[in-house]
């Protein structure tokens, strides 16, 4: 084994160790290696995969330098070239220069070799370049066209959020109008959704109904995101039309339904920024009092069984 190999065996150790900038040191060590053997593809290859390793090590100055040396290297290869290309984009992202991710995007999705699963990353990736220069068409026509490959109802889910996130909520409702999954865990993603849309809007009442559909469908598929999602939509309809003490017995059941689903600590992770959240809003004593109304009908309901 040469010493270019033994550091990227390193790093292929160090990484899912979660030791990002060990295993960046030694791929852009062996980078160095590879270029003094003229060995181009392996020279690049760990330039691209160094660059990655920084940008995910929240050093994305690094990560540009990096792959800007590796995308200036001669290489016969479009895997590799789309790879480069690729990360140019993300790291563009990361350094806030949304312009230059969609040269690299653009460039990335031009070849011919893309799968469709890597076709559809790239184009929601770019959709949401798009989306954050306001730039809302363009995006809307790339999510289109990664919904045509992957039609299971994730990428809509995905469009929603983004455009719900860049105050574009029209357009949102307009996509999850026309979205009618037959994946339970989708349609409980997209009634969280379609709830937080009416709590916007000042409609508390379907904002309710929604969230609370949106709870029972990812409770039925067993997926503790979207139920969390729902319970905190559900929380916040009831606090709005004033229902305290059930604002808080929703975040207290989804505590316990989520410590069975997750272990305790991670529940109480999820939960305990929204019922600190209540506690702030209705104060100290307005919290007990919506605790100690919730503990009031649960004992009753348990002597009334």
């Amino acid at each position: 084994m040469t010493g270019a190999e033994e550091l990227m065996q390193a790093a292929a150790e160090l990484a899912p160790a979660g030791d990002f900038g060990g295993a960046a040191d030694a791929l852009e060590r062996a980078a160095a290696l590879h270029e003094e053997a003229g060995r181009d593809y392996d020279h690049a290859r760990c330039l691209q995969l160094a660059a990655s390793l920084r940008r995910t090590n929240g050093e994305p100055e690094q990560a540009a330098r990096l792959i800007a040396e590796a995308n200036a290297v001669e290489i016969d290869d479009d895997p590799l070239r789309v790879s480069i290309l690729a990360e140019l984009a993300e790291t563009a992202v990361a350094t806030g220069d949304l312009h230059a991710s969609l040269r690299g995007y653009n460039g990335a999705l031009s070849h011919s070799c893309l799968s469709g699963d890597s076709r559809n990353a790239l184009l929601r990736r770019r959709a949401a370049a798009l989306l954050a220069l306001g730039r809302a068409d363009e995006a809307i026509r790339d999510y289109d066209a990664a919904h045509e490959l992957l039609p299971a109802g994730h990428v809509r889910i995905e469009q929603a959020r983004a455009l719900i996130a860049h105050e574009r909520g029209d357009r949102a409702a307009q996509v999850l109008a026309n979205l009618q999954p037959q994946d339970v865990h989708v349609r409980a993603e997209k009634r969280a959704l379609e709830a937080g849309l009416a709590r916007a809007n000042h409609d508390y009442e379907t904002a309710e109904a929604k969230a609370r559909e949106a709870r029972d469908d990812a409770l039925r598929a067993v997926a503790p995101v979207a139920y969390l999602a729902a319970a905190l939509e559900l929380a916040e309809a009831l606090a709005a039309r004033h229902k305290n003490a059930d604002a808080y017995g929703t975040l207290a059941d989804a505590l316990a339904t989520l410590g069975d689903a997750i272990g305790e600590p991670a529940a109480r992770e999820w939960i305990e920024p929204a019922l600190l959240a209540r506690r702030n809003d209705w104060g100290p004593d307005g919290f007990a009092a919506a605790r100690a109304e919730h503990e009031r009908r649960r004992r009753a309901a348990k002597e009334a069984t």
